[in-house]
């Protein structure tokens, strides 16, 4: 039995550092300079000089080029440095990356009794997966044949602007301006400070955009499907706004093809289409 522990240990060893070398092949040395900085002001809880590190030499914020495989989240998080942990996170360092002992930050941070860095790291984790949840349950859906496909009448009939009404070909309300009150109370939840990254799927008076942009998000994409409106979206010059992409087309098309990651998603298509 002893020496069967010795034989996994030694394999693990083995196993970590093939790891290390490929992941120091994998930065170049200006990177790995940039990642140790990095670390070190982790470490030293430096939270200005993590920014700086990030934002203007571009460090990698996932850097684990480091022993046993540790990124400056489990560092951060290790260390207790909140502050760090919150931009970190901000920074889109995934909240459960494991080191080559397979351990988390949340582990850290408890084992090490910081548990405001600990709760954070599970606020994170219940966001991440109450997103992917929601967004994994739409498709199913659709896979099962339960999702309606937009409707094709919806959206090629001419849609008109009237009174802070967007109304169909029929007259009928597609979205009214009394709904202002409730997106100010929407963007309220969705935006908790600024500097955030928000998608917002159905453009239509512009009321929830609008909202959102008070509150100075980082990137804000908008999926848009109507013809009309998306005009109306240009006219009003949302595509040349700081920060805004608008992606024209049905959101079931728009949303695999997007790579980023977001803070907050409002979704309030016509119908629901």
């Amino acid at each position: 039995m002893a020496d069967d522990e010795s034989v996994n240990k030694r394999q693990k060893l083995e196993e970590s550092q093939q790891e290390n070398i490929e992941q120091e092949e994998r930065y170049t040395a200006d990177d790995l300079k940039l990642g140790e900085e990095l670390v070190a002001a982790v470490k030293a809880g430096d939270l200005g000089q993590v920014k700086a590190m990030i934002e203007e030499k571009e460090a990698d914020v996932c850097f684990n080029a480091t022993e046993r495989g540790r990124t400056p989240l489990h560092f951060a998080s290790e260390a207790g440095h909140l502050s760090i942990v919150e931009y970190l996170l901000e920074q889109r360092h995934p909240y459960n990356m494991l080191d080559d002992d397979e351990v988390s930050a949340g582990e850290l941070a408890l084992k090490n009794k910081h548990q405001q860095v600990y709760d954070r790291l599970v606020a994170e984790g219940v966001r991440s997966e109450l997103v992917i949840r929601a967004m994994a349950a739409v498709f199913d859906k659709a896979e099962e044949g339960e999702m309606v496909v937009p409707n094709e009448d919806y959206l090629n009939q001419k849609l008109h602007y009237d009174d802070n009404k967007l109304m169909d070909a029929n007259n009928d309300a597609v979205m009214m301006g009394w709904e202002g009150p409730l997106m100010v109370e929407h963007a309220k939840v969705m935006c908790p400070k600024e500097g955030l990254d928000v998608l917002n799927v159905g453009f239509g008076l512009g009321l929830i955009d609008s909202e959102l942009q008070k509150y100075k998000p980082k990137n804000h994409f908008i999926i848009e499907a109507h013809p009309d409106v998306y005009a109306h979206m240009k006219e009003l010059g949302w595509d040349k706004k700081p920060g805004v992409t608008i992606l024209f087309g049905r959101w079931q098309d728009m949303v695999p093809t997007l790579t980023q990651s977001f803070d907050g998603i409002f979704f309030d298509t016509y119908g629901g289409k």
